[in-house]
């Protein structure tokens, strides 16, 4: 278990930063298959437009990757105000795989398995109208809070970075495989945990992947059966290629133009010598 960290460059290939079509970051996801980001149920709710990959910051910039959202579907029996399990699937356009790896689903079935976990999110103790970076805690995961969610703890001794967990729809993982979604966290930020006062603060609930493995399974069997390059699992590191993202509108726009061109360029050339 540890405190509040900012994550560096390509560190998690695996984190989304789900965008509204005014820039504003609204949640966060987890890449679990080539066009397919898991987050939570009341993330799809919000008015979402578009999927940044590739960034520690939840905002575009030269080295973040823009990715279209085509549909999105919450998990059936969730309706909303937390009645149902609260988890949802974001469908994007498919890109390449030279910056981002899946996150593997663990083989838990019981949260009994489960002691220490790390959660993600953007902006976990960021106050509203800043920057929020790509963060990340360690928490020990307590009893069910209901029927459907557990409840997860930070447990510090000491330490002066702001507590809290102002996120929800990111992943959480043990032993580099996704074991949960958050699904509520922890807006009341500590200031500072001495050792003389060291307490266990609540930081998120999450919804384990067990309770809704069987139906994220078949979609992403469906999403990958005519895939002709299969994604890295995280931790491996992403394939690296000469062409960043190839399925952009202008990308495809330009590799219809080039037949073309090379059959003008053919036609001048007979003409030339006729």
């Amino acid at each position: 278990m540890h405190e509040v960290r900012s994550a560096f460059a390509k560190q998690f290939p695996f984190m989304a930063a789900i965008m509204s079509q005014q820039n504003e970051y609204l949640c966060s996801g987890a890449i679990v298959s080539n066009g397919l980001v898991l987050t939570s149920a009341q993330c799809i709710q919000k008015p979402i437009n578009y999927i940044l990959l590739n960034t520690t910051t939840a905002k575009r910039d030269n080295t973040s990757v823009l990715l279209h959202i085509i549909k999105s579907e919450k998990y059936p029996t969730y309706s909303g105000a937390g009645a149902g399990k609260d988890v949802g699937l974001v469908y994007t356009e498919k890109h390449n795989t030279s910056f981002v790896s899946k996150l593997g689903l663990s083989n838990m079935t019981t949260g009994d398995q489960l002691i220490d976990v790390e959660a993600f999110g953007f902006g976990l103790n960021t106050d509203s109208g800043v920057e929020k970076e790509l963060q990340f805690v360690g928490l020990e995961r307590r009893s069910a809070s209901n029927e459907h969610y557990f409840s997860a703890y930070l447990d510090c001794v000491e330490t002066k970075i702001l507590t809290c967990f102002k996120d929800f729809g990111g992943p959480v993982i043990f032993d580099h495989q996704l074991v949960g979604v958050v699904v509520k966290g922890q807006s009341d930020c500590t200031r500072e945990i001495t050792s003389r006062y060291s307490i266990n603060k609540f930081m998120i609930d999450f919804l384990p992947s067990y309770a809704f493995k069987a139906w994220l399974n078949e979609r992403i069997k469906t999403n990958e059966e005519h895939e002709a390059v299969a994604m890295q699992i995280y931790p491996a590191k992403p394939i690296l290629r000469q062409t960043a993202h190839v399925l952009t509108s202008t990308n495809r726009n330009s590799a219809q133009r080039w037949p073309l061109k090379v059959i003008l360029l053919y036609l001048v050339t007979i003409i030339t010598y006729l």
